[in-house]
């Protein structure tokens, strides 16, 4: 069994929504956090549709849509977040976007340690340019 039926059978939408705080009235209506929604027009048990919106799937969805994630690493963050067991060996890194935003800032880091380098060194070829003119009284 995949981790995706084995996260189906475990947990949810109506769980999850509540888990992460949002109010779900007895019927299963909730405020639709997919578009401005001022009265109850998402149902939520084991899946959840809008009626509003349109917006509908189960409970990887909700959790994809709602922390802007793709699908695995909803499945992830579900899994750790709501204590889930997941009997497969290559479950779902549950913060790879931390990895990968660590990736990015290096390599910001060093782009911007080349800039200043490039600058530095027109800086110091200017610096000495102007002295050799300075000291040759072409100034």
């Amino acid at each position: 069994m995949g981790i995706y039926s084995q996260i189906k059978e475990q947990v949810s939408t109506r769980e999850v929504a509540e888990h992460y705080g949002y109010k779900v009235n007895r019927n299963g209506m909730m405020r639709c956090l997919f578009h401005d929604d001022r009265n109850p027009s998402m149902k939520v048990d084991q899946n959840f549709i809008c009626f509003g919106c349109q917006e509908k799937g189960d409970v990887i969805r909700f959790a994809s849509k709602l922390f802007g994630l793709p699908a695995y690493e909803a499945a992830g963050k579900l899994i750790e977040d709501m204590g889930l067991t997941v009997s497969l060996e290559n479950k779902p890194d549950v913060r790879p976007g931390i990895h990968k935003i660590a990736q990015l800032k290096r390599q910001d880091e060093a782009r911007f340690r080349q800039t200043v380098d490039r600058v530095y060194n027109v800086y110091c070829d200017y610096f000495h340019l102007l002295n050799e003119w300075a000291c040759c009284g072409k100034l």
